[in-house]
C-alpha cells in the first residue's frame, strides 16, 4: 500500500470528505495518526475480520434475541417527532404511530435465511393492519420525508413511561426533533453547528467464487 492510499482509506472510513468531495478533506492530523497507530500496532489476530453474513444479522440480531429473552419489549413503527425539554431533562417525547401491528405477541422482525434469523430489507406488511396500503403506494417508513401520515400519536412521559432516554438517532435529524434541546444547551448548539453529516450511498456486489 502506498502512503496516499492508506491515508485516503482513513478518510473514507470516517466519511471525512466534506460534501463527499475528495478535494475537501476534513480530518484532524493528530486523530489520523492516533487512529493509525491504534489500528496497526494494537490489533489482535487480524485488522479485519470477514463476517459470514450481514452485520445486522450476525451482531445486532443476537443482541435483539438476548434482550427479548430477558423480557425487554420492543415497539416498532414509532417515529420520533419532538423531544420536549424542561430544565436539563427530556420530560416528554412526541411520537407518530406509523402502523398498527396485528401479530399476537408483537411484531416479529426476522426472516429465516438458511437457518439464520435475518433482518429483511422492508417490513413484513402482512403483520400490519395498514400494510397493503403502505406497500401498494410505496411508502418508505424509514424515510424522514415519507408522505405517509401515520395512524395516530403517542406521548411518552418521564417517570411514567421511561426513566432514561438513549438517543440513537442520526445527528442530521437533531435540528428537526431536538429543537428544544438545542435551545436549552450550548453544547448541543455547538455540536449541531460544527459536527457535520454527509449523505452516503452503499451497495452490495455478490460474485460467484
Amino acid at each position: 500500500y502506498t502512503l496516499p492510499f492508506v491515508l485516503h482509506n482513513f478518510y473514507d472510513q470516517a466519511f471525512a470528505f466534506e460534501d463527499g468531495r475528495n478535494d475537501k478533506p476534513n480530518f484532524a492530523a493528530g486523530v489520523v495518526v492516533y487512529t493509525a497507530m491504534r489500528t496497526y500496532f494494537t490489533y489482535k489476530g487480524a485488522i479485519l475480520w470477514k463476517m459470514q453474513a450481514g452485520m445486522g444479522d450476525t451482531i445486532f440480531g443476537p443482541f435483539y434475541q438476548v434482550l427479548k429473552e430477558r423480557g425487554v419489549t420492543f415497539h416498532y413503527f414509532h417515529k420520533v417527532e419532538n423531544l420536549h425539554v424542561t430544565g436539563d431533562s427530556i420530560d416528554k417525547i412526541s411520537m407518530q404511530v406509523q402502523a398498527t401491528v396485528t401479530t399476537p405477541g408483537g411484531y416479529q422482525p426476522f426472516q429465516d435465511v438458511k437457518g439464520l434469523p435475518s433482518w429483511p430489507s422492508q417490513p413484513d406488511y402482512t403483520q400490519l393492519k395498514e400494510g397493503k396500503e403502505i406497500q401498494e403506494n410505496g411508502y418508505n417508513l424509514e424515510s424522514f420525508w415519507t408522505p405517509w401520515p401515520g395512524v395516530g400519536q403517542k406521548i411518552l412521559e418521564a417517570g411514567r413511561d421511561y426513566d432514561m432516554v438513549v438517543l440513537g438517532i442520526s445527528l442530521g435529524a437533531i435540528p428537526y426533533i431536538g429543537r428544544e434541546l438545542i435551545e436549552a444547551r450550548t453544547e448541543w448548539q455547538n455540536m449541531v453547528q460544527h459536527v457535520k453529516t454527509i449523505q452516503t450511498q452503499a451497495f452490495q456486489l455478490w460474485l460467484r467464487p
